[in-house]
């Protein structure tokens, strides 16, 4: 069994694209290590959940790892720019870029719409990959 989210466009045949992720984000100032600052980082990538233990406990403070609610139709972010608030130079607001690091993310099938598919191992897929092998190889004929 599986529980998903609602949202006004569930629909019980298509399964959802939004699955929760943990994120590592690197070489980020200690004063940024705070539950609210973390979060709002988090929510330029996606949706934030929660912010590990570790993180709010102020005892790892090398990395941050937060989980978000990612929808794995649209591309993922490598990088995001952080602004620093009241700190300007030439009339431009100071910041600097952050990597993000992703843990596993699930595969999906562009072909099936499900969580879990690789186009070669998805039976829709695969049925796709040689149709369009067949058109291919007749239009050489």
């Amino acid at each position: 069994m599986r529980i998903f989210k609602w949202d006004q466009d569930f629909s019980p045949e298509r399964e959802s694209a939004v699955v929760p992720v943990w994120i590592h984000i690197e070489r980020l100032p200690l004063y940024m290590f705070d539950k609210m600052s973390l979060l709002s980082i988090a929510n330029a990538i996606g949706s934030p959940l929660r912010v590990h233990p570790s993180n709010v406990n102020r005892v790892k403070l090398n990395s941050a790892l937060i989980r978000v609610e990612l929808d794995v139709t649209k591309p993922f972010m490598d990088a995001v720019w952080v602004c620093l608030e009241g700190h300007y130079s030439n009339n431009k607001m100071e910041g600097f870029w952050i990597n993000v690091f992703y843990d596993v993310l699930p595969p999906f099938g562009s072909c099936c719409l499900h969580i879990g598919h690789h186009v070669e191992v998805c039976k829709k897929g695969k049925m796709e990959v040689a149709t369009a092998n067949a058109k291919s190889v007749q239009k050489l004929i």
